[in-house]
């Protein structure tokens, strides 16, 4: 057999191969422009305490108080409506962004030999609640205001940023099924604190008056302390498309392993300075050390709208521990004491996300 012969034999067996390979896929970003998307975020968040100890000048007062369980189960909701009024290539030039609901409750629970179980309901809202901003694309970068007719407090407009649309888990180019990348952790803020900060207020807030700027700070601090949280690795793959009431959806699995460690006694000495410009009374606390370990594990899902270009579901589900070390002096009426206090925690959250 000469080789034309061959090659001629051979090309229906290539063509074949070539045919039963997994079709490329395109998953990008791009709504049209004109559309809307009502989006809606939800998290269930559990917290257990799993083990408590404190020493006071070296004696277990732990052991004094005697076992107790705190738990906390909370809930929060955000839902807007974004309208894409202009787009530019993957980029949103202009956005109009209607806030449908902003709620939190969390339930405290407490039970201890020493007392009677008690029970704590705080709900918490935002006045970002029923109003509508602008996000517009500029040379210095992304301008928001209130859209006509939505009058509220320019200082609610601080800290909110435009991105909701949870395109930091997709792929850069064409994929194939079984196709693997790695994503940014630090990325995920955008679905613990979608839309940035959404001025939440707990019930009662309004007898905190004079302080809102202190919380703000702590909050603004914390925030930017979230990253250095963020110490481990996502893998995601693409799992393929399916279809769902007619809607071609790619899906993308993601895992998450977490591990990391903060120091948070520069932020908790901030406090307390803050504390005492307020108040104008010395607060006679050192703290010498104050860490927090994560420990965790997530896995999740996003479906993807091929031909909306947007997401259409997401759900992640995680688990975990963190503890928290501090050690403290305090100096007061002429006496001098100091503190170790460990608590442990386990943690879990549910994430669910749906774009319609």
């Amino acid at each position: 057999m000469n080789a034309r012969t061959s090659l001629l034999l051979s090309t229906p067996l290539l063509l074949f191969l070539g045919s039963s390979r997994a079709p490329v896929d395109e998953i990008t970003f791009g709504p049209e422009a004109g559309s809307s998307v009502t989006k809606t975020f939800e998290t269930k968040t559990s917290l257990d305490l799993d083990d408590f100890t404190a020493v006071v000048d070296g004696q277990n007062v732990g052991d004094m108080i005697g076992s107790f369980e705190i738990s906390v189960e909370s809930t929060n909701t955000i839902q807007v409506t974004d309208t894409y009024d202009a787009v530019e290539g993957s980029e949103v030039a202009k956005l109009t962004r209607s806030f449908e609901e902003l709620t939190g409750d969390a339930v405290v629970s407490i039970e201890s030999p020493m007392m009677e179980p008690q029970e704590q309901t705080t709900s918490t809202s935002s006045d970002l609640a029923g109003l509508e901003v602008v996000f517009e694309r500029g040379e210095d970068g992304v301008e928001v205001s209130f859209a006509d007719g939505s009058d509220g407090d320019e200082e609610l407009l601080d800290g909110l940023e435009m991105d909701m649309d949870l395109r930091f888990l997709l792929p850069e180019g064409s994929v194939d099924e079984g196709d693997t990348w790695s994503v940014n952790l630090a990325a995920f803020k955008q679905l613990v604190m979608p839309g940035g900060d959404l001025s939440f207020n707990a019930e009662g807030a309004e007898d905190m008056e004079g302080m809102e700027d202190m919380i703000e700070e702590i909050q603004g601090q914390f925030s930017d302390e979230f990253e250095n949280l963020l110490d481990g690795t996502c893998e995601a793959v693409y799992k393929g498309m399916r279809e769902e009431d007619g809607v071609s959806l790619a899906e993308i699995a993601f895992e998450i392993e977490l591990s990391s460690a903060a120091d948070l006694t520069e932020l908790i000495d901030q406090v307390i300075q803050m504390a005492q410009d307020e108040t104008g009374e010395e607060i006679p606390l050192v703290f010498d050390q104050a860490d927090l370990n994560v420990d965790g594990s997530a896995e999740g899902t996003l479906l993807w709208n091929v031909a909306a270009g947007r997401a259409q579901s997401l759900d992640l589900t995680s688990s975990g521990s963190f503890a928290i070390d501090l050690a403290l002096s305090v100096d007061a009426a002429d006496e001098s004491h100091s503190g170790e206090i460990s608590l442990e925690f386990s943690i879990g959250t549910e994430h669910s996300v749906e774009f319609e």
